[in-house]
């Protein structure tokens, strides 16, 4: 037979061995007096005759668990467990809300949002006339029970749908809806309109919040340090008292330093107030955050990057026989986190996946990029060769003068092209680049603008010069100007997948000498040489001219090619472009 635990509360009405019937309602110290034993089913956590019971409910569960960690025979049980572990969860989407909401922001759909919404007792007035039995039950109730004139509401939008995910409380911070109690162990939330919520967790392990156990021990070393800290502080009010014995309990742990230091800013509400429960302010992490700088996809091209020409993501490990290679699977935003300089990442090439790290301020950030994710945390890699699709670009000049006003002209070719036609219906409008420069403070795009006639000297614009597609729709070529501006990093866009390219840049030498030059634009060549002027400003035509050769480049491609010295150079560039784009680059 199942086991029942009754809970007998003391009222002092009669001392004998008769029930006794009595009118007055439980009040919540005589609540709080119920000792629950070990619970596993989430029946018994709202049974309690009061619409605030669950504040209760809550404490009793930080008290039992509080109990099993100092003695381990003394089972709190799974439902007592569960109900801490989402508490806990709510305080830490709390404190990653800044990360999340970077994350929900960077889909650009923005179809999620997480706000925090109040509601004061000075709103039970209209109740009074509508509804006058619940509003003398929770009057009642709420004068005892809150202690305080505003209740906050933690709600998730997702596509235009609410889920309530916590109400605040003064005993423990937060409670969350019994809707969201699960059965058991990996169960669905009773309440199915909490099945399908899935919010991802910063950081490395996988897992959404209010789906599985996960108590203090199991937390990130951040999150526990900022509850320690939350809860050390000597303002924390006494009614907070079994949630702070819970949290203190862990100050051995090896994650828990009393010197770590935090960057943290109190979460506003809907209406522009700080959120304060019972004194007890809640807060954001301020600090960076390092994995929303990742992009979704991780573009593959079926030929190796220039690594002399441009900066890309270094490999841990040399792939023997590699033919090809990867963008930065960087937003950016990245550039700001090292001032322009080298990102510090790298990538293992493994067979079924991608793991690209990035290391910043002594810390490793990890992303992993599989053909198949299987979990929503991983990212996917775009495999043009497995697409079908191939592009390549010329950047010219390649070359950045050390006085910022001379940097005020460059232009980019982007060739693209579908290999096989009858895959899909390709064409250059399917890729585009976006220009952005970086600063101390910011990473600044360039905006487009599609006349030339407006980039006027002061202004920042790229322009589309010319777009221009093949008659069968299989790729063409796109033309890009920038007026009055140098740049740092190209984003490229190949099918709503994003990388980027950093190009590196030669830098000139300063120099006193003036030239004249000639140029002689001819049907299938050109010539050019110079001569140096006199002093006089006039061509000094004693001297022989110097002729140009093609040794140093001064257009970047994006494709590694070949250094043979028994072919001219601009041949070995020229037959390793990929054979539709050979035609187009001319």
């Amino acid at each position: 037979m199942a086991r029942i635990d009754l809970n007998i509360v003391d009222l002092g009405a009669d001392k004998g061995t008769d029930w006794v019937a009595i009118g007055n309602c439980l009040t919540s110290d005589q609540i709080d007096e119920v000792k629950e034993q070990k619970t596993d089913s989430i029946n018994a956590l709202n049974s309690l005759p009061t619409p605030f019971a669950r504040f209760f409910v809550a404490k009793e569960a930080f008290r039992r668990v509080t109990e099993e960690r100092n003695h381990p025979e003394n089972v709190a049980g799974f439902a007592y467990r569960q109900l801490v572990s989402d508490i806990l969860d709510v305080y830490e989407l709390l404190f990653n809300l800044k990360f999340h909401k970077n994350a929900f922001d960077s889909t650009k759909k923005k179809e999620k949002n997480i706000q925090i919404l109040e509601w004061d007792n000075s709103k039970l007035e209209s109740l009074k006339q509508k509804m006058p039995k619940l509003y003398n039950s929770i009057n009642d109730y709420y004068q005892s029970d809150i202690k305080e004139e505003k209740l906050f509401f933690v709600v998730y939008t997702e596509n235009g749908k609410d889920k309530l995910l916590a109400c605040s409380s003064p005993y423990t911070g937060f409670v969350t809806p019994p809707d969201m109690d699960k059965p058991g162990e990996g169960e669905n939330p009773v309440g199915e309109k909490y099945r399908d919520l899935r919010i991802l967790r910063k950081g490395d392990c996988n897992g959404y919040y209010f789906r599985s156990i996960k108590l203090f021990e199991n937390r990130d070393k951040e999150f526990k340090n900022y509850m320690f800290s939350l809860f050390s502080s000597g303002d924390v009010n006494e009614d907070y008292k079994y949630i702070k014995e819970y949290v203190r309990s862990f100050e051995g742990d090896v994650d828990i330093r009393k010197d770590f230091k935090q960057d943290c800013t109190l979460v506003t509400t809907d209406e522009h107030n700080g959120l304060c429960i019972n004194n007890l302010e809640i807060k954001y992490c301020n600090e960076t955050d390092v994995d929303n700088f990742f992009t979704s996809t991780l573009i593959c091209l079926p030929y190796r990057i220039d690594r002399s020409r441009f900066d890309v993501v270094t490999l841990s490990k040399e792939v023997e026989g590699r033919e090809c290679d990867y963008l930065l699977p960087f937003k950016p935003e990245v550039m700001q986190l090292f001032g322009g300089s080298d990102i510090d990442s790298d990538i293992e090439i493994h067979k079924e996946n991608v793991t690209v790290k990035l290391r910043y301020q002594g810390k490793e950030y990890k992303k992993n990029y599989c053909k198949n994710p299987i979990t929503q945390r991983d990212g996917t890699i775009y495999d043009l060769n497995v697409e079908k699709i191939n592009f390549n670009l010329g950047l010219f000049p390649n070359i950045l003068s050390n006085k910022e006003e001379e940097n005020n002209y460059f232009k980019v070719l982007v060739v693209a092209a579908q290999e096989n036609a009858s895959q899909r219906n390709f064409n250059i409008d399917e890729i585009s680049l976006s220009f952005y420069k970086n600063d101390k403070e910011k990473c600044m795009k360039i905006e487009e603008k599609q006349s030339p006639k407006e980039a006027k000297f002061g202004v920042l614009p790229s322009v589309v010069r010319s777009n221009q597609k093949d008659k069968n729709s299989d790729g063409g070529t796109k033309f890009y100007e920038l007026f009055n501006s140098s740049f740092d990093v190209i984003e490229v866009s190949v099918c709503g997948n994003t990388g980027l390219i950093i190009p590196k840049w030669k830098k000139n030498v300063d120099a006193n000498k003036a030239f004249t030059y000639a140029i002689d634009l001819g049907t299938s060549n050109t010539f050019m040489s110079r001569c140096k002027n006199r002093q006089d400003g006039t061509p000094d035509t004693s001297a022989k001219p110097e002729l140009f050769s093609m040794d140093c480049p001064m257009v970047s491609y994006l494709h590694e090619f070949p250094e043979d010295p028994q072919t001219p150079l601009i041949k070995n560039i020229e037959n390793s472009f990929f054979d539709k784009a050979k035609n187009r680059i001319k």
